[in-house]
């Protein structure tokens, strides 16, 4: 056995050693191109002030719901302020951790919008109940009809450009697909309000108007899980 021998074959095995050696270190550069490929969302200008614009919304119809219900609840004068701060807080927090989940911004957005549309909802339907002291029966319906609408309307466009950021140029087909989506949940939400008030007689000295706004929570429970799936299997599909 030569010394050169000896020397190719140790040469042999410090490549084989160096190969092997090479693999994690090249596994990991892969871990991180892939990671650096990854999409980042970023917290924009623009998602700030839609925060902040929602935050206003629910901090000025919460009073009339609190309102109609007889409650009181502390520093409820300051909500303007105090939700504006909160929905900005709350959003850029979700950015920070769910950066590179888009979807999970998208539902953020979407419950943000959503808890818009909710209190819009609850405070048009309270305003009214409380200025024609209307508090069941078909009438009710009349009401329920107009505050949903509202938010409906409000949804559409928050959606459309903010949570989906739909670029569908045509917008009446869209439009149309969003009203077909939006009405049946109207008929939903105002079926089980219905039956909650007309139907459904308030147990434990409920009064009427805490059990209109459980009817109406009930109701927009299931009426928001049919518009999400709508929303964004039909109307804003990409």
């Amino acid at each position: 056995m030569t010394i050169d021998y000896l020397v190719k074959c140790q040469r042999l095995k410090v490549k084989k050693f160096a190969k092997h050696m090479e693999q994690p270190f090249q596994r990991a550069q892969a871990t991180v191109a892939v990671e650096s490929a990854s999409p980042v969302i970023k917290f924009r200008k623009g998602d700030a002030i839609a925060s902040v614009a929602l935050g206003l919304i629910i901090g000025f119809f919460t009073p009339f719901i609190l309102n109609n219900i007889g409650r009181t609840l502390p520093l409820q004068d300051f909500y303007f302020v105090i939700f504006p701060i909160v929905a900005l807080m709350g959003m850029w927090i979700v950015f920070l951790i769910a950066a590179r989940v888009p979807v999970l911004v998208q539902i953020t957005k979407f419950g943000a919008i959503g808890a818009a549309n909710t209190v819009i909802d609850f405070g048009i339907l309270n305003f009214l109940s409380f200025k024609f002291q209307i508090f069941s029966g078909g009438s009710l319906t009349i009401l329920n009809i107009i505050s949903f609408s509202v938010a409906v309307i409000n949804s559409y466009f928050w959606n459309k450009h903010w949570t989906f950021k739909s670029e569908q140029n045509n917008s009446s087909k869209q439009f149309i697909e969003f009203i077909v989506v939006s009405v049946i949940g109207v008929l939903i939400n105002t079926g089980i309000v219905y039956l909650m008030t007309t139907l459904v007689i308030p147990f434990a000295g409920i009064s009427e108007q805490i059990w209109l706004n459980i009817g109406k929570l009930m109701a927009t429970f299931i009426s928001l899980a049919w518009n999400f799936a709508g929303y964004k299997f039909i109307v804003f599909r990409k």
